[in-house]
């Protein structure tokens, strides 16, 4: 079941033994489409004692020939369906088989599940870590443009000191050189 795009489910071919139809190896089924894609959705086993003529061939080395009957079993685990297994025989799978198939699945789901589970946590696990990592490095910038920022600030402070003190000078200034003005005019 490839869930890559949640927006468009579909089952495509993982693997393949003595399938005869090469062409159709990269086949993508719909969710509902055909016995597989309808197996799916409904969650059940399909199983085929009447096989339609050239619905598949079993292919070996010493030629090809149709199966007798055909089983579809949704793999499942708490209810979700990672994969779907399809087998052909040349004989009519029997309960005892088809249960064997069903239990066999059930692992086979499992180990499924979890890798998936796993690659999506390794997945989320370099987001975070990337996402760290810049958080860091902004974190690192805004402390330089903070530094920068202070010392800007510090500069300013001083500099209105010395603006502050030369006016202070030069108000002195003008007041001494008024109050010299001031005697001058007085006498």
């Amino acid at each position: 079941v490839n869930e890559d795009n949640p927006n468009d489910i579909f089952l495509e071919l993982a693997a393949a033994y003595a399938f005869e139809r090469k062409k159709y190896i990269q086949k993508r089924i719909k969710i509902g489409e055909g016995l597989l894609g309808q197996a799916y959705l409904e969650k059940n086993n399909v199983h085929l004692k009447v096989i339609p003529k050239d619905f598949l061939l079993i292919t070996s080395g010493l030629g090809t020939a149709p199966p007798t009957s055909v089983l579809i079993v949704p793999l499942k685990i708490n209810g979700v369906i990672p994969a779907i297994i399809e087998l052909a025989s040349f004989k009519e799978f029997q309960e005892h088989e088809i249960r064997f198939v069903e239990i066999f699945g059930e692992n086979i789901a499992a180990h499924l599940q979890s890798a998936r589970i796993n690659a999506t946590t390794q997945s989320l696990l370099s987001i975070s870590q990337q996402q760290a990592e810049e958080m860091r490095s902004q974190e690192e910038e805004m402390r330089q443009n903070m530094e920068e920022l202070s010392a800007t600030q510090e500069e300013m402070i001083r500099k209105e000191r010395e603006y502050l003190k030369r006016i202070a000078e030069l108000e002195k200034s003008l007041a001494h050189e008024n109050a010299i003005a001031g005697e001058i005019n007085v006498k």
